[in-house]
């Protein structure tokens, strides 16, 4: 079976601090922007060990830490929208970070469902078949490459690498609903139940839809 231990901690962008008396330059803002993504890349690694692992308290640790992260996404949206473009193109820039910020929200939203979701499956003690962690874990995984991807392509704004972003979300959601089919086939053949069946299409929905706000932002690129 495949381990989550394949995932952990790639490299990571670094953000600049900038002094606190000094005005917030757009370059400031995309520096908080790609430092959000990794951040965002962090958690969701967090959150696959939880369920990984199947351990609460790993999900707790996670979701405390997480309601930092949503704030400081709040706090750049604000950022954004208080910035003073200096020319047309700049004014272009900034609405381009808003529309991706605001996706980013959508995309925290979704994690927070991952973790309430998994945090249920494991109180209530549901089990999921082994190809059901399978399908999980590869989506987790893929998600996982996609954000470093997507982080990179804020910085460079490279036609292939966003091409490439999206041929990969493209493939993944397509496998998404494949395994939603044949869960759909296990629960009718009864070899797994209702409950589990309703959290493990619930997890697969999610991942996918972070998956779709994370191609809406490439492409505001």
């Amino acid at each position: 079976m495949w381990s989550y231990k394949k995932i952990f901690y790639k490299g990571q962008h670094k953000r600049g601090n900038a002094s606190k008396n000094k005005q917030i330059t757009l370059k400031d803002n995309t520096d908080q922007l790609v430092e959000l993504f990794s951040k965002t890349r962090r958690y969701v690694n967090h959150v696959y060990e939880g369920f990984y692992q199947n351990k609460i308290r790993l999900l707790e640790e996670a979701e405390s830490e997480f309601s930092g992260l949503k704030r400081e996404v709040t706090i750049l949206m604000n950022q954004l929208i208080e910035t003073k473009a200096k020319d047309k193109e700049e004014d272009k820039t900034i609405k381009s970070m808003i529309s991706i910020t605001s996706h980013l929200e959508r995309i925290e939203e979704n994690i927070v469902v991952l973790i309430s979701t998994t945090k249920s499956m494991i109180k209530e003690g549901l089990l999921f078949t082994n190809k059901a962690i399978r399908d999980i874990s590869h989506l987790y995984e893929a998600f996982y490459d996609i954000l470093g991807d997507a982080a990179d392509s804020i910085i460079t704004k490279n036609d292939t690498l966003i091409n490439h972003i999206i041929k990969n979300i493209d493939l993944s959601r397509k496998d998404a609903g494949q395994y939603a089919t044949e869960h759909e086939e296990r629960l009718i053949s009864g070899v797994c139940s209702p409950k589990s069946a309703s959290l493990y299409l619930k997890m697969l929905d999610s991942i996918a839809e972070a998956m779709r706000h994370t191609k809406k932002i490439v492409q505001a690129l």
